[in-house]
């Protein structure tokens, strides 16, 4: 796994923002969340909600691989006021500082409630444990993805 950049030193190809190392907008500094399936609950809502009332303009957006982003953040010297990222790890939506930009976990959005040929939620949150335990893992790309797909046909048909 040598081959792979170190955590401190992405490379300009790969520009996935986070909250540790968000992107520079015109509208201020951009922060992605990586929600493992898209699962996300009320309560992280609500507080991610408030961060963003606090901090931006009120609006989290939904990407195409069903993640969060925030716009328009305070910051210096290309990172988030402390405070912010202390507003965002208080919705429990960073479980892992040195894994946030790798846990692009994508699956079937209805897995689990309607149709399919098994539930894989436990599944998701059990890879997403495995990648946060492996340090090597780190120093994979953000643009890394993993699809788990139900049955029903590709999960990711929207990011070919």
């Amino acid at each position: 796994m040598s081959a792979l950049p170190s955590a401190n030193h992405r490379t300009r190809a790969d520009r996935c923002p986070g909250v540790l190392r968000p992107w520079p907008a015109e509208d201020g500094l951009l922060a992605r969340l990586r929600l493992v399936g898209g699962r996300l609950s009320a309560a992280s809502l609500a507080r991610l909600l408030d961060a963003s009332a606090e901090f931006s303009d009120g609006s989290v957006h939904l990407t195409t691989r069903a993640n969060l982003q925030l716009r328009g953040l305070p910051g210096r010297d290309g990172r988030l006021d402390p405070a912010v990222v202390a507003a965002i790890e208080a919705t429990g939506l960073l479980p892992s500082r040195s894994h946030e930009l790798i846990r692009n976990i994508l699956v079937s959005p209805q897995t689990g409630h309607a149709g399919g040929r098994v539930d894989l939620r436990p599944v998701a949150e059990r890879l997403d444990a495995l990648l946060c335990a492996d340090s090597r893992l780190a120093r994979l790309p953000g643009r890394f993805l993993f699809v788990l797909d139900d049955g029903r046909g590709p999960a990711d048909r929207e990011n070919r």
